[in-house]
């Protein structure tokens, strides 16, 4: 089946639900929407900004999403209530991702910075990447925070603030996905090239050479 909001350009970000529920963030209004497992769409909540880039929910049923530009991370409750989480400062939150002690993570565009909130809101800098924008952020099998970035593709894992080392090096300009596998390697999924890399293997080849996957 085949949805579209008819109101909308673009699908920036999508989170799931545990009960079968879906929400999904849209520029170029900033707003976010709710699909019932039922499969009824509705408006959740409309930013100032107008661009809604990432989304997060943590187990309570709130759902975290980063606002561009201005950089704001909004807390959407389950019952709908919006509220200012924190301002970043930043001029985007590309992505978001929450640990299992319920810790939020922050990427940013603009100056690659990776920003760490404590379920309390108390927030600090994790991370900062030597690139301008951190596209993807993931959970490796340990725990250990993964980033990915642009505009020289590279993905870094944190282990501690301010403690991170380069673990590919995909040569391609962006990282546009990341996950891992089930051997705990990590995988990321480029542009423009449209590779796909996965930890440990060697560094792709020229444009033109790669192994297409159909």
């Amino acid at each position: 089946m085949v949805y579209r909001l008819a109101k909308e350009r673009m699908v920036w970000a999508i989170a799931a639900g545990s009960a079968g529920d879906v929400y999904l963030a849209t520029g170029t209004d900033g707003r976010i929407y709710h699909r019932s497992p039922e499969g009824q769409m509705r408006l959740l909540f409309d930013a100032p900004e107008p661009s809604i880039q990432a989304l997060a929910l943590d187990r309570q049923g709130n759902l975290y999403a980063g606002a561009g530009p201005g950089g704001v991370i909004y807390r959407v409750s389950p019952a709908g209530k919006a509220t200012v989480f924190f301002r970043t400062r930043q001029r985007y939150v590309l992505s978001l991702v929450i640990d299992a002690s319920g810790n939020l993570y922050a990427g940013t565009g603009g100056a690659g910075r990776i920003l760490r909130f404590a379920p309390d809101g108390q927030g600090a800098e994790s991370f900062t990447t030597r690139e301008p924008h951190v596209l993807r952020l993931a959970l490796d099998s340990k725990g250990a925070l993964l980033a990915g970035t642009a505009e020289q593709g590279v993905v870094y894992r944190i282990t501690a603030p301010g403690q991170g080392t380069a673990v590919m090096d995909t040569g391609d300009r962006a990282v546009g996905g990341l996950a891992v596998d089930r051997d705990g390697r990590v995988v990321a999924g480029t542009a423009p090239r449209g590779l796909i890399l996965r930890e440990g293997e060697a560094r792709p080849p020229p444009a033109g050479q790669a192994t297409v996957l159909a």
